[in-house]
């Protein structure tokens, strides 16, 4: 596609590859990086040449599409992490006011209700969370971390009400959005690997995510991790006074007076 064509060449219905390899980002072991190895793609089969001219018209039609959009995915994800980026910056300025939650805000629509009570500042962070959870559902990474939408909707009232819980918030947005753009950058290297006319769809699909397996864990992990941050602080948050949330050996949560923390910490339980 343009200029994206990999080397690579077809003879007798087989792909011959050149000694080109990709090293994923953070793929280290000691000193030594990683390499991926891309295996050897026989997409023509036993197709006849006149068979496989028209495959290849095919697969160029179908593939330079696809690559178009994941370009453009990763261009529009590349500007969305760089929205959240710029929304951190503004969080550490302290120009977002305490207590959003009573500043009239609809977190089920994203909508100020009374704009004039609200800063510039204000306005554009509520903006940007809208529009994450819009289309988060159809997000690749919230497919991969189960992400409840509304589960998160529920935390917002809450988190968005301090600096640290904003934080919280934008984390978890950060390794969503992070994940997209993995999945979008696996998928568009493969076909400068192999070329648009020389892998399909599935196989492009099946190689991507093989590719990108090890930092996709790595970035579920941060995801959880940003999660499990998130209810903490919930919790903390929402504790009675003179009491502290707590998490019992069976996983099930809730809240203990102070002065029954030690005994609680003897028989496993978890203070939050």
């Amino acid at each position: 596609y343009g200029n994206s064509a990999v080397p690579g060449s077809v003879q007798n219905g087989k792909i011959v590859e050149e000694d080109i390899s990709f090293t994923p980002e953070g793929e280290v072991k000691g000193a030594e990086v990683m390499e991926f190895k891309y295996p050897k793609v026989n997409v023509f089969g036993d197709r006849t040449p006149k068979e496989r001219t028209q495959f290849k018209a095919e697969l160029f039609k179908e593939n330079t599409k696809d690559y178009k959009e994941i370009t453009q995915g990763m261009q529009k994800t590349e500007s969305e992490l760089m929205r959240y980026q710029q929304l951190e910056q503004l969080n550490d300025s302290g120009k977002l006011p305490k207590g959003l939650e009573r500043m009239n805000i609809n977190w089920t629509t994203g909508d100020i209700r009374i704009p004039a009570l609200a800063n510039e500042e204000t306005q554009q962070f509520v903006k940007t969370i809208n529009d994450f959870t819009t289309l988060a559902k159809d997000s690749y990474g919230a497919r991969v971390t189960n992400f409840e939408l509304g589960t998160f909707m529920k935390r917002l009232p809450t988190l968005a009400n301090t600096e640290e819980g904003r934080r919280l918030i934008l984390a978890q947005m950060q390794a969503i959005k992070k994940l997209d753009m993995l999945q979008e950058k696996s998928l568009k290297d493969v076909y400068d690997h192999y070329g648009v006319q020389g892998i399909d769809r599935q196989n492009a699909e099946k190689i991507a995510a093989e590719m990108r397996k090890d930092e996709e864990k790595a970035l579920k992990k941060e995801f959880m991790d940003s999660t499990f941050a998130q209810e903490r602080y919930a919790l903390r948050q929402r504790a009675p006074e003179g009491q502290l949330p707590v998490t019992k050996p069976d996983g099930s949560t809730g809240f203990l007076p102070i002065d029954q923390v030690d005994r609680a910490k003897k028989k496993g339980w978890e203070i939050l």
